[in-house]
């Protein structure tokens, strides 16, 4: 787990060599914060959970697709309550997203055709994440992954995202 002043300072260089994705996201609204999490991959594209940082609280799915747009969802899945599948058939060589991912697959029209099926399960990964005023970053180490995810208004739960990887 990478230190929430190593983060800082990664995620400060990066808005400093892309000004225009600063000011889209204006300023960090916290220190960041590492919690657990959880990444599927997706003939389209991606989904990323990760867990509230306050105990009780509500965790997030982002929805990451190529076309460079996110959605964001409230995890709303609860085992024992909700089932884990839909019971679908994916195509050969594809996976029908399960439990939270699945739920939010399926309840989202859109979803679908956006991303896709999924390739692989869902991974359980530690996210280190960085809030802002108009958005999130977050680090997936497991990937050495940067997403940087920026919000069509404030508090949207839909934008623009991209990827960043490589040597930090």
């Amino acid at each position: 787990d990478l230190g929430g002043a190593l983060m800082q300072s990664i995620f400060g260089a990066l808005l400093a060599a892309d000004p225009a994705l600063a000011a889209q996201l204006g300023c960090a609204t916290t220190a960041p914060y590492t919690v657990a999490g959880a990444v599927q991959p997706f003939e389209r594209g991606l989904m990323i959970y990760r867990a509230a940082q306050a105990p009780g609280a509500t965790g997030t799915i982002e929805a990451i697709s190529t076309d460079g747009r996110f959605s964001r969802y409230a995890d709303s899945w609860v085992s024992g309550v909700d089932p884990d599948s839909g019971g679908l058939t994916p195509p050969p060589g594809l996976v029908e997203p399960i439990r939270g991912f699945g739920k939010v697959w399926r309840s989202d029209s859109s979803l679908p055709a956006r991303l896709g099926w999924a390739l692989t399960g869902e991974e359980g990964v530690s996210v280190t994440v960085q809030p802002f005023e108009r958005g999130v970053a977050f680090f997936v180490p497991s990937q050495y992954q940067i997403y940087v995810l920026a919000d069509d208004n404030a508090g949207a739960m839909a934008g623009s995202w991209r990827q960043v990887s490589g040597s930090f």
